[in-house]
């Protein structure tokens, strides 16, 4: 999914982004995610999206909201790639919000589940 990631950041940044800092930011935020894997550099991305969102007064979906369950329910698929969330990328907001959403996924399955001593799962 780190894949899917970089490419989906590359293609929103041609599509959405014009030559600005901010471009150049979120393509090195997407190499950096890509080369480390490291939670940091994703809470990094998401604030990128977030900040997109935010400066051009778009709406940021609900982890609840009807249009965000077709982004989560292919993260669930044996088998995925890019060009399955290729259609999020019709509009600036979709495009956030799916980024947002498929950046929460990848943390929250690299988070590893543990056993307290009363037997509960705990994630770290």
């Amino acid at each position: 999914m780190v894949n899917i990631i970089y490419e989906f950041t590359l293609e929103f940044c041609r599509r959405y982004l014009d030559g600005s800092n901010s471009k150049k930011k979120m393509v090195f935020l997407a190499d950096s995610v890509k080369e480390s894997s490291l939670k940091t550099s994703y809470q990094k991305l998401l604030w990128a999206y977030k900040n997109f969102i935010v400066v051009n007064d778009l709406e940021i979906w609900p982890a609840y909201s009807l249009r965000l369950r077709r982004v989560k329910g292919i993260a669930y698929r044996p088998y995925k790639c890019f060009e399955m969330y290729k259609p999020f990328l019709s509009s600036p907001e979709a495009a956030a919000n799916a980024a947002i959403c498929l950046i929460n996924q990848i943390v929250s399955s690299s988070r590893k589940p543990k056993t307290s001593l009363t037997g509960e799962m705990y994630y770290y």
